[in-house]
């Protein structure tokens, strides 16, 4: 790709969860190689806070989210920003978008489309100015191959404009493992089971929460003096003291009297918090796979995730590396902490047996694969302008 190519990223999103992680991640990888990106997101989200970090140019959404096709026309912004900054490439990671892009474009046809998605569409679009729109995506990127039949069921996109890259976490993880605390240095002489989640800056589902700590409780009840007990560790970016979660979380806490088995615990880097921990586990019931259950695995950490159709696929694939459970469920929440740490060494052998499968990659680079499908598309779009010019000529 050349250097001074132009990509604008579209994630305009209150959220911080691995679809977020993930563009936040692409973004470094195009600055180092030297491409000038720019992400379009909302203002004063935690997304916006990481981009800066990264020194990506930042385009703002402008009021609030409304993507139906009559208020199109407050989205006039983003054509007129594609204009002004000299856009090679725009890459979407909100299907509310996909739309209003596609048709956005259809009047620039060097410019490639490509659209991304972590999560499972349950709604279906088919009518024909959908059909007639989606014939301007160029590209589809996904982390799993698990995804390629929703896409192709629901949104009418063929498997010929699908390419798998996985999520780049053995990257991401690679030169990181030999500089993480100890499991000693995080949780002193803990003779605890210590569990570890992440808990979004912005938790719109904070009720997620509450069966893990449900479940935590009536696991330590039935242990026996002998036994050893859960110990939970909520994990956030931002100090809890400056959470609104932290209220509502530390009441229930206080009344299943886990004060001594909860630690609200702050790193502006969740990942490296987890080699101190003996299971990770997943509350969001939005992604189909989250990146830090997968960069747990690379570090031979067993999870325990959201019964999704990412997560059962990964287990199909790796054996059991770790167990799932249905949203909510707080009975089996505790079941399955059951099963798992009585067969802890099991499943903990399991992962080091499987970790150069976790990424789910086939052993690709994640960067140079990123960089070439970009490439791929670029060159692409510059052949058909330039056929559909010879045709012009021609038929003058």
């Amino acid at each position: 790709m050349a250097l001074n190519s132009r990509i604008l990223y579209i994630c305009p999103t209150q959220s911080w969860g691995s679809r977020e992680r993930w563009v936040i991640k692409n973004c470094k990888i195009l600055k180092e190689k030297g491409v000038e990106i720019y992400l379009y997101c909302s203002k004063g989200s935690f997304l916006e806070e990481k981009a800066k970090e990264v020194g990506v140019s930042l385009i703002y959404h402008q009021g609030k989210i409304d993507t139906k096709f009559l208020r199109w026309h407050k989205l006039f912004n983003i054509p007129a920003e594609i204009k002004l900054k000299k856009i090679n490439l725009v890459h979407c990671f909100d299907l509310r978008f996909l739309w209003p892009l596609c048709f956005f474009l259809r009047g620039n046809p060097l410019i490639p489309m490509v659209y991304s998605q972590l999560e499972e569409t349950s709604k279906k679009y088919h009518q024909v100015w959908h059909k007639l729109l989606i014939n301007r995506l160029d590209l589809v990127i996904l982390p799993t191959w698990g995804l390629a039949g929703n896409i192709e069921g629901h949104l009418g996109v063929g498997f010929r404009k699908m390419k798998f890259l996985g999520m780049g976490i053995a990257n991401s993880t690679e030169g990181h493992l030999k500089n993480l605390p100890s499991r000693a240095l995080l949780n002193g002489d803990s003779k605890d089971w210590c569990l570890g989640v992440h808990v979004p800056v912005r938790l719109k589902e904070e009720g997620n929460v509450y069966p893990l700590l449900y479940a935590l409780e009536s696991f330590n009840s039935g242990r026996s003096q002998r036994q050893k007990k859960a110990k939970l560790y909520l994990i956030s970016e931002k100090d809890w003291n400056f959470s609104p979660l932290f209220e509502g979380l530390m009441k229930l806490v206080q009344e299943l009297r886990l004060v001594d088995h909860v630690v609200f615990y702050h790193d502006h880097d969740v990942s490296q918090v987890q080699l101190g921990m003996d299971l990770w586990v997943g509350i969001s019931p939005r992604d189909v796979l989250e990146d830090y259950a997968l960069e747990a695995m690379m570090r031979g950490i067993p999870i325990l995730v959201p019964r999704t159709m990412g997560h059962m696929e990964l287990l199909r694939r790796l054996g059991p590396v770790g167990e799932t459970y249905s949203i909510g469920d707080a009975r089996e929440l505790r079941t399955q902490l059951g099963k798992l740490f009585k067969g802890y060494k099991k499943y903990h052998r399991n992962i080091l047996k499987s970790i150069d499968k976790v990424d789910l990659n086939e052993g690709k680079d994640y960067p140079t694969e990123l960089i070439e499908s970009y490439h791929l598309m670029l060159r692409g779009r510059e052949r058909l302008s330039r056929r559909k010019k010879f045709l012009d000529t021609i038929q003058e």
